[in-house]
């Protein structure tokens, strides 16, 4: 009798530990169904606080750096023609850019509320922009604007907005801008004002 009764509850345990097992189951494919996360193709592949970022050229030398109080960093296909190509984008907020010369000296400071960079080289910045001239021995100090677009490869400059520069001398104002960060030189396009200061000399 013994041993009928112990293999009846043999039995029973075995069944109780089935239902349970399938229930546990069930109940954490639910939750998992619930809990697993979908990555759209808008969604970041990173996001980073405090960064710098040091970016060298082929030869090993440093191009330029960025530090930014958050980056975020996007991977999607952009659309041409009939083909599907990878294009990947960095936000930053807050940017400062320091960009080197041809004998690795800082020579342009960059800042902006925020800024997109693409893996072309080319930057976009939004948002209180201002270009600071490190090189003392140039007439054109520090450029101003909303927004500006800049190629990283040519030094090529552009702006739709506002822009004022400031120099050695004289302030312009003009509505459009197109101009190179290596050779130092900006053209306002429209509306252009200029105001020169003339200095006394002591006698």
């Amino acid at each position: 009798m013994n041993e009928k009764m112990k293999g009846a509850a043999f039995l029973l345990s075995v069944i109780v530990i089935i239902l349970l097992s399938w229930n546990l189951f069930n109940y954490f494919d639910l939750n998992l169904k619930d809990s697993t996360i979908s990555l759209s193709q808008n969604a970041p592949l990173y996001q980073a606080q405090e960064i710098r970022t040091d970016i060298y050229n082929l030869e090993g030398f440093i191009s330029y750096t960025i530090t930014a109080q958050n980056a975020v960093r996007y991977f999607h296909k952009k659309q041409t023609g009939n083909s599907n190509d990878p294009e990947n984008t960095t936000w930053f907020t807050n940017p400062v850019m320091v960009l080197f010369d041809e004998i690795f000296q800082p020579y342009w400071s960059l800042k902006a509320d925020r800024a997109k960079l693409t893996d072309n080289d080319m930057l976009y910045l939004y948002g209180h922009v201002e270009l600071t001239n490190l090189v003392q021995s140039t007439d054109l100090k520090k450029i101003t604007t909303e927004n500006a677009k800049i190629n990283l490869i040519t030094q090529d400059i552009s702006s739709n907005d506002s822009v004022n520069l400031y120099g050695v001398d004289f302030f312009s104002s003009g509505m459009k801008m197109q101009g190179n960060l290596r050779s130092k030189k900006a053209d306002l396009v429209a509306k252009v004002k200029t105001h020169y200061e003339i200095q006394k000399e002591n006698p």
